[in-house]
């Protein structure tokens, strides 16, 4: 009996110092992790610019003054624009005239919302666009429209690009870099050093806001929300279109 006792005490020793390595092992792999968030940018020159033009009168901004009419009974001369004398302009400066498209809205609201009533939009597209040239056609649509006794309302310009997939690879690969850093820095701070990548998704809570560039097809839009499709014209900013992307990025620790 005795003699079966110190056997079996023998047999579960030797399966407990058998199995010290495989527990050792577990423990070494089960290290902690780092996960950072980064984001990556890239810019190349744009493909095309969709440029935005609405017209309005200047009747057709402020109610007319009227002391017989009551303060809560807005007046607003709605006034037809044709918007020949923009167009012929923008065609003198070299737009060709199948690049521009004419949207006419004959009624928007007496206040018109934020920028009043906008009878007439004009929709240029742009093959290869230039900043200076931009900058030509603005003044030229201000000098036609205030001949007329027009304001330009908005003159927003949205650059953009077919394909986007390289410019996203690469704003992707700037990311990563930024991701390295801000790990590495982490690392330190828990006086440890960094391992190797383990994992990475895109981000995609960041990054929003009005559009200066787009990628891909233009959306369709009609009407007033036209004048949302781009950005007022900066004569500073480049004809670039930039992409940036958001990651999360999991490094593992030693």
């Amino acid at each position: 009996m005795k003699t079966r006792f110190v056997r079996v005490v023998s047999l579960i020793g030797c399966m407990l110092l058998l199995a010290t390595p495989t527990l050792a092992q577990s423990a070494d792999t089960n290290t902690g992790t780092i996960t950072v968030t980064a984001s990556g940018t890239a810019s190349v020159p744009a493909e095309s610019a969709l440029i935005v033009i609405t017209l309005g009168t200047d009747t057709s901004i402020m109610p007319i003054a009227d002391a017989s009419v009551s303060a809560v009974t807005p007046v607003v001369t709605m006034e037809t624009i044709d918007p020949a004398p923009v167009v012929d302009a923008l065609i003198s400066q070299g737009v060709p005239a199948d690049a521009i498209e004419v949207v006419t809205q004959p009624f928007s609201g007496e206040w018109g919302g934020m920028v009043g009533p906008l009878p007439v939009s004009l929709i240029v597209t742009l093959d290869q666009p230039d900043v200076d040239f931009i900058s030509e056609l603005l003044k030229v649509t201000q000098d036609a429209a205030h001949a007329e006794g027009w304001l330009v309302n908005t003159f927003g310009v949205l650059y953009q690009m077919n394909d986007c997939r390289f410019l996203n690879q690469q704003a992707r690969v700037d990311a990563m870099a930024n991701a390295q850093i801000s790990a590495e820095d982490q690392a330190a701070a828990m006086n440890t050093t960094l391992g190797s990548a383990v994992g990475s998704r895109d981000n995609t809570n960041f990054g929003m806001g009005y559009p200066t560039t787009s990628c891909g097809a233009t959306p369709e839009t009609t009407g007033i929300a036209r004048i949302y499709m781009a950005n007022s014209f900066d004569p500073s900013a480049p004809a670039e279109v930039s992409v940036t992307v958001w990651i999360d990025v999991t490094y593992s620790l030693p």
